[in-house]
């Protein structure tokens, strides 16, 4: 089960809108007309608002019936490590306004300072 970030329904949409790749992985954008699901960097055209719905874990996404995007290939990590980076930038995310020390996040992810 992925790490789920505390962001609204408007700021996940923001996200989308701005293509913005730092969200990538930590949460997925379902369209219930199409019944496809993109990561929030997706360079395809926007859904309407109205039919749209966020998940935070890709296994909750294909349970409830959507399927990848073909030109942003959700479900293909770039990396072995990916689960710990979205562990990371969850964390992260959700303790912004925050002092957050490195000790800190390793603790929260279950590694050392030094690995990390």
């Amino acid at each position: 089960m992925a790490v789920a970030i505390n962001l609204s329904f408007e700021e996940m949409w923001e996200k989308i809108i701005a293509c913005d790749p730092k969200y990538d992985g930590l949460f997925f954008t379902a369209v219930k007309t199409t019944k496809i699901y993109c990561r929030p960097s997706c360079r395809s055209r926007k859904p309407k608002k109205i039919n749209v719905k966020f998940y935070h874990d890709i296994d909750e996404v294909e349970k409830a019936g959507f399927r990848a995007c073909k030109r942003c290939q959700p479900e293909v990590d770039d990396c072995p490590k990916m689960g710990l980076v979205r562990d990371i930038i969850a964390f992260l995310v959700n303790q912004y306004n925050q002092r957050v020390e490195l000790k800190d996040i390793a603790n929260h992810v279950g590694v050392s300072s030094y690995y990390l």
